[in-house]
């Protein structure tokens, strides 16, 4: 399948990989109709300042660096949810919901389970700008996303932490690495490289398409998803790919309107399938966890690889596509938590 596009995540109760599934206020959606500037909420940031990011946590130790998870394009926190819960079980213990966020909280006092094992550490997931509930903006580069990310780690009180990022999400990682190394103890790139990636003409049609649907108001969702699915059917041929995009059709008073800021993403479309000019190496530990049947980490992506990130070791999951966290779910949760370091 296509770069930076991937299918809901394993383990959705709807199957739609959007975790949780709040009705968003209309300033935070996407529209079917391309946006005029008398649609643009009131509050919307400046295109330079970062925005505040959704996010949810799933709590653990807060003694050691959190592991933040960053998810592809057209994609939501809720793609690593299940990969989430299993990183925070990989260190023992259950876990039990806790406030208004949806996130997840561990069931303890912080200092154990009253057997000796300590609790996991911390994992975060996040919604990047113009995707899920994060607050939209008309800029989208990787060093906008970065900073949205130090933002927020700046405002829970987190002074170094572990990044994992998938596609897009790998690609804001390696920018936030490489741009503030003091901030990452070590980082994780899923099935993406430091360099430019796939056809900007691709995703610029699966945007039209996008753009082009029509619902009328008052459908029930499983209609309006249905008829959505009908009228991008021509364009966006793989129904697993569809069924992800689809993902990011809400209902908001009535109405059926994108989540996603298709007008920002079609505009720096150019910039997400780049990567930014980088001199200076990022010196922390680093995995490239790829899929053997994708091209995105390939041995012609290695000498960039090795320039910027000196520590790098590289590793593909056997049989596994873009999207390795769901096609090789186990093996990914293995060779994550293999490179973590011990508790």
């Amino acid at each position: 399948p296509p770069a930076l596009a991937p299918p809901p995540c394993p383990g959705s109760p709807t199957g739609s990989g959007v975790w949780p599934r709040p009705r968003a206020p209309p300033c935070q959606q996407g529209s079917l109709a391309p946006a005029t500037p008398s649609q643009a909420p009131p509050h919307a940031p400046s295109p330079r300042s970062a925005v505040p990011l959704a996010h949810a946590v799933l709590g653990g130790r807060g003694d050691r660096p959190p592991l933040v998870l960053l998810h592809g394009l057209f994609g939501s926190r809720g793609n690593f949810q299940t990969v989430a819960k299993a990183l925070v079980r990989g260190g023992s213990g259950k876990v039990r919901p806790w406030g208004a966020g949806g996130g997840v909280r561990e069931v303890g006092d912080g200092r154990g389970w009253g057997d000796g094992v300590p609790l996991p550490r911390q994992v975060l997931t996040l919604d990047a700008r113009n995707h899920g509930g994060s607050p939209h903006s008309p800029l989208m580069t990787y060093e906008a996303m970065s900073l949205d990310v130090q933002h927020l780690l700046t405002r829970l009180g987190i002074d170094k932490c572990i990044l994992l990022g998938h596609s897009m999400g790998g690609k804001t990682a390696m920018t936030l690495a490489l741009q503030r190394p003091d901030l990452v103890e070590r980082l994780i790139s899923v099935d993406i490289s430091p360099v430019s990636t796939a056809p900007v003409s691709e995703f610029s049609a699966y945007i039209s398409a996008m753009k082009s649907v029509k619902i009328p108001d008052g459908l029930s969702r499983s209609a309006a998803r249905q008829l959505a699915d009908d009228q991008l059917r021509p364009v966006v041929q793989l129904p697993q790919l569809r069924q992800f995009l689809l993902t990011n059709l809400v209902e908001v008073e009535g109405r059926y309107i994108w989540r996603v800021n298709l007008e920002a993403i079609s505009h720096h479309l150019a910039d997400i399938m780049n990567f930014p000019v980088f001199h200076k190496p990022y010196p922390g530990p680093t995995l490239f966890l790829g899929g053997s049947n994708s091209p995105y980490i390939s041995s012609k992506h290695y000498p960039e690889i090795q320039r910027l990130f000196p520590k790098a070791d590289v590793q593909h999951i056997e049989g596994a596509g873009h999207i390795v966290h769901q096609d090789k779910f186990e093996e990914f949760i293995t060779a994550v938590l293999n490179f973590l370091p011990p508790p």
